[in-house]
């Protein structure tokens, strides 16, 4: 058997950067995906994709979110692509879950980085 899964110290067992900030229970995930887009329109669409992306059930909510800055400041501006980063709300105690139930929520981050590795290429 491996290292045993840490919501304290990020060990979830995926190949992603979490964080776990005890003041707020929350895991604050950077994922793999950078993004950008040939026009506004398109922007806005993904800008929309990313924010739509929710999970909520009884061990956590599972939000998404972007720079918000927009279309001019990071294509036309900075000449740079987006990032997306996920929040998970914790509904217990980070000693309260499971291995298992820890296993949950690392699939279910990763999945989401799928996701938006498909949807905004």
């Amino acid at each position: 058997m491996g290292k045993s899964l840490d919501i304290r110290t990020g060990f979830l067992g995926i190949d992603l950067d979490t964080f776990y900030h005890g003041e707020d229970n929350v895991i604050n995930v950077y994922t793999s995906v950078n993004w950008t887009a040939d026009n506004e329109t398109e922007y806005k669409q993904k800008e929309q994709i990313i924010s739509d992306y929710r999970i909520v059930n009884d061990l956590f909510e599972l939000v998404c979110w972007c720079d918000i800055s927009g279309y001019e400041y990071w294509v036309i501006q900075q000449e740079e692509t987006n990032y997306v980063s996920i929040d998970v709300y914790l509904k217990k105690g980070v000693d309260e879950y499971s291995q298992e139930e820890i296993q949950i929520i690392a699939n279910e981050i990763a999945k989401a980085d799928d996701y938006f590795l498909n949807k905004l290429e």
